[in-house]
């Protein structure tokens, strides 16, 4: 009946609490293909940038604040020896969208050892918080990070 007429229940109520819980939510990252096959998307950093920024999209309603997990996971390179961990239990791993943003980000620090070595290889990860439940997150999408050695760094 409130569809026919144009109207839907959160122009009714007005309450965006409400309506956030009902409303239409994902977040993904954003990257270039993969082209490994445990790989869905990737992005390259060097060694000696310190850091890398995981771009995430927020789409569907952005009326409140929304918390979502980026967290790591080992592959070839290390937590700790050759990038700082980012936990799934954790806050610190939570990454927060404002209030109409449909963008944010997820940094992961770069550890730079000054050491010759191949390309290495970790991944990021999203979750909903249990803060959450409301946001769909893509859980089998594997972004696979390569961090490359910077020749600089050597010296």
């Amino acid at each position: 009946m409130w569809r026919e007429r144009g109207l839907l229940l959160c122009d009714i109520l007005s309450l965006i609490h409400w309506c956030a819980l009902f409303a239409d939510n994902s977040v993904r990252i954003q990257g270039e293909p993969g082209r490994d096959l445990d790989c869905d998307m990737e992005l390259s950093v060097k060694e000696g940038h310190g850091k890398l920024v995981v771009p995430l999209i927020r789409e569907g309603f952005t009326g409140q604040e929304l918390d979502v997990a980026c967290y790591t996971e080992d592959a070839s390179a290390t937590a700790g020896e050759d990038y700082i961990s980012r936990p799934l239990h954790s806050s610190s791993s939570h990454v927060t969208f404002a209030v109409n943003s449909s963008s944010a980000e997820c940094v992961v620090r770069i550890v730079n050892d000054h050491k010759y070595e191949l390309r290495e290889q970790f991944k990021v990860h999203l979750a909903a918080t249990s803060s959450q439940t409301h946001v769909s997150v893509p859980e089998l999408v594997s972004l696979c990070v390569f961090i490359r050695f910077d020749e600089t760094d050597s010296k």
